[in-house]
């Protein structure tokens, strides 16, 4: 498996995490570090001059509330591409991979850190090849600071070990909920399912059949499982359940 690291050094968070990748010598076979002075959220069909089974993109995570936090998620735009990538246009999401890195993140979350997948959002847009976004959040002390960037790399290195051995969960999307996906995080860790895609409550507004399924096609392995946090829905739960009825894929409240 043919695996490019993407960083930038427009990104304190990105720098750091290459970094430690790179602190302990060689890097596995078919793992390779690109080094770029762009927006990591500008390299549209980055694909297409990068040839790959999976793109990994090192970046900083910035929130409000500033909590030191390590994410992981999948890109794209459910709705209007206000940084980056393309309107209404999601990447292949890389479920197993998402799925492991993130149990991977929980030996870290009673070190003072957040742990979250957070829900698909942001570019950029690749067209064939699967992608994803690990980062860390959420101030410039801890994008500068070398501890959170070595629990990165040692959470990526582990994953790729393990990767072979998870063939054998099952693809699904997330519907529903605030942005840190609190009520799929059990199933992360306790059910034989990967969640790739999720789309959150506050993009349930532009969310049409077409965008779920492209969600579902749209995930590496291809989903057939919605999963709904039903109660994180609102006002469109009628909506939501109309269209997951039309479309008729296997779907389930959480």
């Amino acid at each position: 498996m043919h695996i490019a690291l993407i960083s930038t050094t427009q990104d304190p968070a990105s720098v750091s995490i290459r970094t430690a990748l790179t602190a302990e010598g060689t890097l596995p076979h078919g793992v390779v570090i690109h080094e770029f002075h762009d927006s990591l959220l500008s390299m549209n069909d980055l694909d297409i001059k990068i040839k790959a089974d999976l793109f990994v993109f090192l970046s900083k995570h910035q929130s409000a509330s500033g909590i030191p936090s390590l994410t992981v998620h999948a890109p794209g735009n459910f709705g209007t591409a206000e940084l980056g990538g393309k309107n209404q246009e999601l990447c292949i999401a890389p479920a197993i991979f998402i799925k492991t890195f993130f149990q991977q993140l929980q030996q870290y979350a009673n070190q003072g850190y957040g742990c979250i997948q957070e829900a698909t959002h942001h570019g950029p847009f690749l067209t064939k090849t699967p992608c994803v976004f690990i980062e860390i959040g959420s101030t410039e002390k801890e994008w500068n600071d070398p501890k959170p960037a070595k629990m990165m790399a040692e959470c990526f290195m582990k994953t790729i070990t393990q990767l072979p051995l998870a063939s054998k969960f099952r693809s699904a999307l997330g519907i529903g909920g605030p942005h840190h996906c609190p009520s799929f995080k059990k199933i992360q860790f306790e059910e034989p399912i990967a969640i790739g895609h999720v789309c959150p409550k506050y993009m349930l507004p532009v969310l049409s059949e077409t965008m779920i399924c492209q969600a579902l096609e749209r995930t590496q392995p291809k989903a057939d499982l919605i999963l709904v946090d039903w109660k994180g829905l609102g006002e469109p739960k009628e909506k939501i359940k109309g269209m997951l009825e039309k479309i008729g894929v296997e779907w389930r409240k959480v």
